[in-house]
């Protein structure tokens, strides 16, 4: 993937805006492009570009703090996924391989009968 800071998508008023709106929440100028162009398209398949600058930025800022949030095992709102990250991390190591096996959901399937053919 090619990155998109020499292309022609910062030089837009609505994204310089959406730039200047998370500089004011606290990111600074390079960390601000990053953070927009890692959830650019998430944010904009989501909402388009209906909400103004300033509410495309909190989106953004929501997703990101959202991710660099650590576990707190207090917090009812939270669901620990550390045992399927292992998972999936061992799943990537070459030679492994996981199968999820499930119950059948049919527990018998009838036999099929052959149609008579004419033919013999």
């Amino acid at each position: 993937m090619t990155s998109m800071t020499g292309n022609h998508m910062m030089n837009k008023p609505y994204i310089r805006a959406v730039i200047n709106e998370l500089e004011g929440l606290g990111f600074a100028g390079d960390q601000a492009k990053e953070v927009l162009l890692k959830h650019y398209r998430v944010v904009r398949r989501t909402a388009g570009f209906e909400p103004n600058a300033a509410d495309f930025a909190r989106e953004i800022v929501d997703i990101e703090k959202a991710i660099n949030r650590k576990y707190d095992p207090t917090d009812p709102s939270q669901v620990y996924i550390g045992h399927l990250r292992d998972r999936l991390k061992a799943a990537k190591k070459p030679g492994v391989r996981i199968h999820f096996i499930s119950k059948p959901t049919v527990k018998s399937v009838p036999k099929l009968r052959r149609a008579h053919s004419t033919h013999r």
